[in-house]
């Protein structure tokens, strides 16, 4: 929690650091479209980024517990 809100380039050197301390293909990250700026920034960088629809174990007191999420076309959208 906190690693990458900030900015694009805090996400950067976080994810760096994950990926050269712990071997990792790629980092995940949680936030919808808010997020597409720092995705673009660190895929063009060379971080590889994942992302999906589902449960969001990060914000799950921001959305009030554990559930899956897009299941309806609104959040799917």
């Amino acid at each position: 929690f906190g690693t990458y809100e900030a900015s694009a380039e805090q996400a950067f050197e976080t994810s760096a650091r994950v990926l050269r301390e712990t071997g990792a293909a790629a980092v995940k990250m949680e936030g919808g479209e808010v997020l597409a700026p720092t995705v673009e920034f660190l895929v063009k960088r060379g971080i590889p980024v994942v992302g999906h629809v589902g449960l969001t174990p990060q914000a799950v007191n921001a959305l009030g517990g554990y559930g899956a999420r897009g299941r309806s076309e609104a959040e799917a959208a």
